[in-house]
């Protein structure tokens, strides 16, 4: 796993480049959030399994509300402008409102949203 830590005006960010696994566990985000001190980490969309993607499944619910009772921030970056599911859409959408879970494009984009 390669992460690097970056300081912002809005705290520090742990970033993950690189992960060995794709998350698909709830135990698996849990160690990555035991890894890190930072109350913000940033994984790239790619690292996410795509059950995360897929509503229905209930994943992503249980992946974000481990975030909130770690109180914990997470961005997610990668390409969100093809998405074509309506839902995962309004999702994003919403969730970029919080600023507890970001969804953008670049680390710099995720910053900027936090509050």
């Amino acid at each position: 796993m390669k992460a690097e830590t970056i300081d912002t005006p809005k705290g520090r960010i742990t970033r993950y480049v690189e992960l060995d696994e794709r998350l698909d566990s709830a135990s698996a985000l849990l160690d990555l959030l035991a890894d890190t001190q930072s109350k913000t980490i940033a994984i790239p969309k790619e690292r996410l399994d795509p059950k995360f993607f897929s509503l229905a499944s209930g994943f992503a619910g249980e992946m974000l509300q481990k975030i909130s009772n770690y109180c914990r921030r997470l961005i997610v970056v990668g390409d969100f402008q093809n998405v074509k599911s309506k839902s995962l859409r309004d999702f994003i959408y919403e969730s970029n409102k919080t600023s507890q879970v970001v969804f953008v494009g670049s680390i710099d984009e995720g910053v900027a949203k936090l509050r």
